[in-house]
Order: structure tokens, then sequence, then C-alpha cells
């Protein structure tokens, strides 16, 4: 970098600003720092007030701003120092890292196309100093990746029941629950034709970010493993492709069907095997796929693989299929017993402060097909939506359960979206590591996001 990319292109008469300041512009982790470079015709370069005495040691002279006392400003008067400094390893240092410094003003750090480099999943930027400042080239070099805010899934397929003749099954593997910041590892399907499998697809995928210790203990997938896999860029077509327009069948599905729409659109209708487990075994007191497989005597020793786990669902629901004909006359007669999920929605965006979620408190009915639905829940961090109160009495008004600390009961620890993302950049908390633990030595226990808790809320609702 060289200061001659600072003031590249600009008016001799205007002078550069850094700004490091909140702006407008929210997402789901809270405001984001915008480093604001541009010129600005009060002619000087405003900086955070410990970077002073390294002008100063370049006999540059600074100004305190009265109305801002934690940041320094250099008069216009002395840029023609700065000129004279623009190859000088020291002075580009102190403006590197006064741009480094941006990126951890707060705990997440944006640039003017924060936006397009995610969406690029690239840095975009032509100007150097620019690239330096960009928060997704750091976030990516740092290991740490945060989408963007949910798409509205407004073309997703719908949840039904039904016995097809053809049909594809389904599973991934993830670093974790969120679309919004984790990624896909493995991705699988199988193609049945006449209760018979005709084909085979499965690719581990390379995420952004290394997999944690944790997420290697439960699949068993590690870092070398991914190394040299193909990105999900490279993997999603192919996927696509090979599922074409098929129903896809798979164990709480709604989560992989959620997971692939938001990487690219999926439109195709899904059905889940543990919401019929839910409703053909009733006296299951849970219904992952480990427990049908139990149920049913199916020789399955792994299990959070996706082919593995493609298979273990692909047997289940023959079972249960053979099941319902011997309990009730018809598959249709089962089929009468479900409605129809339009599952598209997610957030709502008519639901935006406090006030419109306590009304919403009143329009929520129990409802036996949520996911809710009798699982114990307990709330970790500050909600950024909604009080926890608010969100404690949409969990009982559904037909769950509030717990207050993490125990072998517990089935859903729902961190606040501030702190999913602290414990992806800083470590976990006591109670994610705990949750972490449960999980591991096999209790109904997941661990989400708030945004995956606001799906689950009005997928239950729609």
């Amino acid at each position: 970098m060289s200061i001659e990319n600072i003031a590249k292109n600009e008016p001799t008469d205007k002078s550069i600003i850094i700004s490091l300041t909140k702006t407008a512009y929210r997402t789901s982790v809270g405001y984001m720092v915008f480093v604001w470079v541009k010129t600005n015709g009060s002619g000087h370069l405003r900086f955070k007030i410990k970077y002073r005495n390294r002008f100063e040691q370049h006999n540059i002279n600074t100004n305190q701003i009265s109305s801002m006392p934690d940041f320094f400003r250099i008069p216009l008067d002395e840029f023609s120092k700065i000129e004279e400094l623009k190859n000088d390893p020291d002075f580009i240092q102190l403006i590197e890292d006064i741009f480094l410094d941006a990126l951890t003003f707060e705990p997440f750090g944006c640039c003017h196309k924060y936006v397009e480099c995610s969406d690029a999943k690239k840095c975009l930027h032509d100007d150097l100093i620019y690239a330096t400042a960009c928060m997704y080239r750091k976030n990516l070099e740092q290991g740490r990746i945060f989408k963007r805010s949910p798409i509205v899934r407004d073309k997703k397929g719908s949840s039904i029941v039904d016995f097809p003749n053809e049909y594809c099954v389904i599973d991934i593997e993830t670093t974790g629950f969120d679309p919004r910041y984790d990624e896909i590892i493995e991705i699988a399907s199988l193609k049945i034709v006449d209760k018979k499998i005709v084909d085979t697809f499965q690719s581990l995928v390379k995420p952004e970010t290394p997999v944690d210790s944790y997420i290697t203990e439960l699949t068993g997938i590690d870092n070398d493993m991914l190394k040299n896999a193909p990105a999900i860029d490279d993997v999603i077509s192919d996927f696509y492709k090979f599922i074409g327009d098929y129903i896809l069948v798979g164990h709480n599905v709604n989560f992989d069907i959620n997971f692939l729409y938001d990487i690219k659109e999926l439109t195709n209708d899904f059905i889940d095997t543990m919401r019929i487990s839910r409703k053909l075994h009733t006296t299951l007191k849970h219904h992952r796929l480990k427990d049908i497989v139990a149920f049913y005597h199916i020789d399955a020793k792994t299990f959070h693989r996706s082919l593995a786990d493609c298979q273990a669902t692909f047997e289940c629901y023959k079972k249960m299929t053979e099941d319902i004909l011997c309990e009730y006359e018809t598959l249709e007669d089962f089929k009468k017993m479900f409605k129809t999920i339009k599952t598209g929605c997610g957030f709502s965006g008519k639901y935006k402060n406090q006030q419109s979620f306590d009304d919403l408190v009143g329009k929520i009915n129990t409802n036996e097909e949520s996911d809710l639905f009798q699982k114990v829940c307990v709330f970790t961090g500050t909600l950024d939506k909604m009080s926890r109160n608010t969100a404690m009495a949409i969990v009982e008004k559904l037909g769950g359960i509030c717990g207050k600390g993490v125990t072998s009961k517990t089935n859903y620890l729902i961190l606040g979206n501030n702190d999913y993302c602290k414990t992806i950049k800083d470590g976990k908390s006591s109670k994610h590591k705990k949750a972490e633990q449960l999980k591991l030595k096999g209790y109904d226990i997941e661990i989400i996001s708030e945004n995956v808790f606001y799906d689950m809320i009005f997928e239950s609702n729609d």
C-alpha cells in the first residue's frame, strides 16, 4: 500500500476522513461498524486518540476534536508532510493499523461493499486501502465468515405427508444450525424408484471457516478430510441436478431445506420422517433418527454422516409406510391427520418491535406439530428482536416448556444472535459447552441461534 492510494483521484482542496461510526445498517449481529473513508472539505484526517503519538513521531501536528474527545485530527496543511512520507514503511504501517483497528472497534465491522463482497464470496475492492479495510476479507482470513440476514424463502416447497413411488432421500452435515452463520461440510442423496436405490450422490464440502473440535467429535469429519474437498458453489449445482424436481425425504428435513435454499433457491416439496414418526409412534419419548432406527432394529452403526443417515432414513421410511398400512385402512386415511404446511415465510417482516411480538403471543395456539411442542427450551444471552419473557411466552403458547439452566432434560439451547456470533469468534459460553457435552453423550439437545428460533415460530404458525 502507498499513501497515493489514500488520496488517489481526489481534489487537493479536500482531505481524507477515516471515520469509525455506527451506521443505520443493522444485521442479525447488531450494528456493524462502518469504516468510512471519503473526502471532506473540513480539511482533516480523523483518527483515534491512541495513534496520536505515532503521528507526532513523524513531526505531524495533531489537534483534538472538542466534540469527540477520543479522536484527533490532522490539519490540511500537514498533508504536504504526509506526501513526503508516502513511501515510509513505518508510516504506511500506521495507516494500515488505523484501518485494522476499525475492524475491532466493535466485535464485527463492515465497509461500504460488505454485502457485495459477501455475495461474491471475495473481496471486490480495487483500491488497496479499501481492501485492507474489507470486513469480508478480514473475517475470511481470521476464520470468521458471517452471512447476510436471511432471505425470504418465498419459493420454498411445502412440507407434505405422502408416499411417492419415486423420490430422493437427502441429508447434510453442517457446522451448526443457522444458515446465516454456519456452513455445509457434507451432502448426500439417494434416488429411490420402486422402493429401491437406483443412484447415489455424496460429497464432502470445504467450508470457509475451519471445523471446530465439537463438530469433528460429533460427525467424525475433520479439517484434514475437508482441505481438498470442493467448495459448496462447486457442489450445489451437481446436487440440484441429481435431485431434479423429485419430492425430497429426510429426517428433520426442514433444517436441510432451509440451509440449501439459502445457498440456492430450492422449490421441491419435502417429506419429514420425524413429522411422520411423531404421529405414528406417539409413545416414543424422542424421535431422533437414531431413536427410530433403534425402534425398528435397523442395522445402522454410523450417525451424523450424510450418506449413512440417508440410508438409515430410507429404511425407516419404508418401515413406517408398512406400519401405517397395518394400522390404517389406507395411506390416505393416515395423511388426513396432517395439514400441508407452507414453510417459506421464515421470520416475518411485520414483526419489527417488542410491541408487535407481544401482540403475536395472543395469536399463537398450541401446535402439536411444532418442533417446540413438549420440548424444554433454555434461553441465554440478550435476544435481538424481543424480550426473553416474550420469547418464553411464545414457547409456552406453542406447547413447549421453558427451563432455566442446561440439564439432561433440555432439548433446545437458544442463543441470542450476538451471543451466537461471539461463541464462534471468541469461544463458547459455559452453557454452550455443557449443551455440546450433553449432545456428544447422546442426549436429545440442539444448540440453535435466535434466528432459527424465529424460523421455528413462524413455520409453526403459517
